[in-house]
């Protein structure tokens, strides 16, 4: 994984074996979970943007799309669609 690109966390808890992919994203996305789900947390120590709680973001999103991860405010904006 690219230090560019932001991962996105099918419907599973997050454990300690994640942690190593975090160290490289830019943004994390998680289908489940709140704020104290691992991830989360996990993101926060690291100063990465984490949106919890979207549900089907692995169906929606697509390898290659550009996205914003707004973690203030749990918003994630598609900016560019992938390239085919």
């Amino acid at each position: 994984m690219q230090a560019k690109h932001t991962l996105a966390i099918p419907e599973c808890p997050t454990d300690p074996g994640w942690t190593p992919l975090f160290i490289n994203a830019k943004g994390i996305i998680l289908e489940i979970g709140g704020a104290l789900q691992h991830g989360a947390v996990v993101a926060r120590e690291y100063g990465i943007p984490c949106v919890s709680g979207l549900d089907d973001a692995t169906s929606i999103l697509k390898d290659g799309q550009l996205v914003e991860v707004d973690g203030s405010n749990g918003i994630v904006r598609i900016l560019e669609t992938a390239e085919k």
